[in-house]
C-alpha cells in the first residue's frame, strides 16, 4: 500500500459531523413543559428530601458493614490501637475546649473574634495567645473612659458642643438673661 491509499482509506472512514439543531438553544424549565405548579414543585421537594434521608441510612449502613468486615480482618491488638488513637484523638480535642473555656474566662476582655484569630492547636497555645492579646488590648484601653466616650466631650471650652443636640446661643443667652 502507498501512501496516499492509506490517506484516502482514513479519509473516507472518518465520520462526517451531522448538523446540529439550533432551533431550540431554550433550556426547559426543570417542571416540564406546563405552567408552574407549586403543590407538585412541594411535592418534588418533600421527595427530593425523603430519598436524601433513605440515602443517608444507607451510607450509615454502608459504612458500619464495612466497619464489621475491616474488624474481622483486624487482629485483636490492631482493633485495640484504632481505638486507642480515637480515644486520644477526643480527648486532645476536648482538653483544647477546656483550655479555650478557661482562657474566655481568665480574659472577658476577649470576644469570640478574638478567639477565632488565636487559631491555636494546644491547650498551652491557647492559654499564651490569650494571655497575650488580653495583654495588648489592655494596653491599648484608654485611662479615663469618659474620654472613650466622645472626645468633643471630654473638656469643652467655650464654644458650641457639636455632639449636643440643643442648639443654643451664647450671645442671645446673654442678652436675654440681663
Amino acid at each position: 500500500m502507498t501512501d496516499e491509499t492509506l490517506t484516502e482509506n482514513t479519509e473516507s472512514e472518518a465520520p462526517t459531523p451531522e448538523p446540529q439543531e439550533t432551533e431550540n438553544t431554550e433550556q426547559k424549565p426543570p417542571w416540564g413543559d406546563e405552567d408552574f405548579n407549586p403543590d407538585t414543585a412541594w411535592k418534588l421537594v418533600q421527595n427530593t428530601r425523603a430519598d436524601r434521608e433513605k440515602l443517608k441510612a444507607e451510607r450509615d449502613e454502608l459504612a458500619a458493614k464495612i466497619k464489621a468486615v475491616e474488624d474481622e480482618k483486624m487482629t485483636e491488638q490492631e482493633r485495640v490501637h484504632r481505638d486507642l488513637e480515637a480515644a486520644q484523638q477526643q480527648l486532645a480535642e476536648v482538653n483544647l475546649q477546656k483550655a479555650w473555656a478557661e482562657a474566655r474566662a481568665t480574659h472577658p476582655q476577649l470576644t469570640d473574634e478574638d478567639f477565632s484569630l488565636l487559631g491555636a492547636s494546644t491547650p498551652e497555645e491557647v492559654s499564651e495567645k490569650a494571655a497575650k492579646l488580653a495583654a495588648r488590648i489592655a494596653s491599648q484601653a484608654p485611662a479615663d473612659p469618659k474620654l472613650a466616650t466622645n472626645p468633643l466631650r471630654a473638656q469643652p471650652h467655650g464654644g458650641v458642643d457639636p455632639s449636643s443636640s440643643v442648639k443654643t446661643d451664647w450671645l442671645r443667652d446673654a442678652l436675654n438673661n440681663k
